[in-house]
């Protein structure tokens, strides 16, 4: 499996909000979800992308959707 490759839809929109910077406060608001539930979606995409920070995650993402386009 490509990394970061099965993420799911709600995994990739808290990917982009990570990205853009925000608290899992603030992605909860945005998402309509609990603080914990974002949490949780954030451990799941650290174990699916190899990364282990929110600063590396977006440095991934950054660069997957640089790749993309």
């Amino acid at each position: 499996m490509q990394q970061g490759r099965d993420l799911s839809p709600r995994e990739t929109s808290v990917v982009r909000l990570v990205a853009r910077g925000m608290t899992n406060a603030q992605i909860a608001r945005e998402l309509g979800l609990r603080e914990t539930t974002v949490k949780g979606y954030l451990e799941r995409i650290f174990l699916k992308t190899g990364v282990d920070s929110r600063t590396s995650l977006g440095v991934w993402w950054t660069r997957r959707e640089k790749g993309a386009g």
